[in-house]
């Protein structure tokens, strides 16, 4: 961060709760001059320097599957600002602790010189004993292992909620056919289907499906699918927890469809880089709300139009509208604190990727741990939702329990 003054100071403490509710320690060590200090709360051992700094949130955090930290208030002067925090927290096991904090920084530079933290911790540690002992909350069973990143903010509280909004019982199916699209794009091979029987059961047919790209068509993006450099992967984990067998006890909850296309006027064969705020402004002329937890679908109209085209006449270049993969929009996202997004273009961002700046991949994946589906199917949803003018549906998606996977079919229906 360059500058100063009040304005410069808030956007620093911004960036430093963006990266702690995003998991991106690096990210928060990076705010800090090199030979800061952090001060924990109750006379806590002082932190110093960036390493030992991203070590010692990363270790702090560990426990909860999911963690939000919200700047009540902000207070400048001068070099110091003074920040009321809400934190709220739920363990492995499903159980939620809340608590209120208050940070106290010093500032130089434009950095973080200096932070002491401030709460009550005899009464912080009791709240931990007891949502330990109590066991996995309702439904959850083996939270921790199953629930890591976005996908946990799918609790059952709001999978209850979800269920009320299915009024019809319509199903809407949001993946292609295995296969397709076909030919495959950037790259892959074809998938092979083969139906055979045997001598010992020649009436009886079985399948065999050869060269199978679980990124080939509508697919989640496992958490090991973009790793950081050095190559760990969201909340410093290793490739190997981070497979999309963590989630194949399903992806439910409330989707939200908001229909970019229509909205923004887009040209699916032109690549457009959409911001969150767009976004919001599609949803609220659709007068939809969105929420934290919500499964969020946002339809471009690149599949629809990509199908439809003969292959001779599909463009070599592939140029699609989606997200911008800029700070902004993974600020955004880590703020809307939504269960997943997914979209029906090829990257659920813009595509072709920018030369310089990198991908908002890089931020989804490691840093916040968002489950990010592409290649979804949103057309006839699109339609149902116009029909009757409401936008939300039941979700419900099972990724493949593939052990280690690096993406997984969606499998993935809506039902209004």
């Amino acid at each position: 961060m360059s500058g100063t003054g009040p304005e410069a100071a808030r956007e620093l403490i911004a960036r430093y709760f963006a990266c702690i509710n995003g998991e991106d320690f690096d990210g928060v060590a990076a705010l800090f001059t090199e030979d800061a200090v952090v001060l924990p709360a109750a006379g806590g051992r002082p932190r110093r320097g960036r390493e030992e700094i991203a070590r010692y949130y990363r270790d702090i955090l560990a426990p909860f599957a999911v963690h939000h930290d919200e700047a009540v208030r902000v207070v400048v002067s001068g070099s110091d600002v003074t920040v009321e925090i809400a934190y709220e927290g739920t363990l492995g096991n499903g159980r939620t602790i809340a608590f209120d904090a208050v940070n106290l920084y010093r500032l130089e530079g434009g950095a973080i010189a200096r932070l002491s933290q401030w709460y009550d911790t005899h009464a912080v540690r009791r709240l931990l004993l007891q949502a330990r002992a109590a066991g996995p909350a309702l439904g959850e069973g083996d939270a921790g292992a199953s629930r890591l990143g976005s996908v946990a903010r799918a609790t059952p509280e709001r999978l209850r909620a979800a269920l009320g909004l299915v009024r019809r019982g319509t199903v809407f199916r949001l993946d292609v056919p295995l296969g397709q699209p076909d030919p495959p794009l950037f790259g892959r091979e074809r998938m092979r289907h083969e139906r055979f029987s045997t001598d010992e059961f020649p009436l009886a047919w079985d399948d065999r499906i050869d060269n199978l790209n679980t990124q080939g068509g509508s697919h989640w993006d496992a958490l090991r699918h973009v790793l950081r450099p050095g190559g760990a992967g969201y909340a410093g984990r290793s490739p190997e927890d981070l497979g999309i067998d963590l989630w194949s006890r399903g992806i439910l909850g409330r989707a939200v469809l908001v229909d970019l296309g229509e909205g923004l006027g887009l040209r699916w064969d032109e690549r457009r880089e959409i911001s969150g705020g767009e976004v919001e402004a599609c949803a609220r002329r659709q007068g939809v709300e969105l929420r934290e937890g919500d499964v969020l679908l946002l339809r471009t109209g690149w599949l629809g139009a990509w199908l439809a085209l003969p292959a001779a006449r599909r463009p070599g270049t592939i140029r699609a509208p989606g997200l911008a993969p800029d700070d902004a929009t993974a600020r955004w996202l880590a703020e809307m604190r939504f269960a997943a997004v997914a979209a029906d273009n090829p990257g659920l961002e813009a595509v072709p990727t920018p030369a310089e700046g990198g991908m908002l991949h890089d931020r989804m994946l490691p840093d916040q741990g968002l489950a990010v589906g592409e290649f979804f199917w949103l057309d006839d949803l699109r339609d149902g939702c116009r029909a009757d003018g409401v936008w939300e549906g039941l979700f419900a998606s099972v990724p493949l329990n593939l052990p280690g996977g690096c993406a997984s079919p969606a499998n993935a229906v809506v039902v209004t």
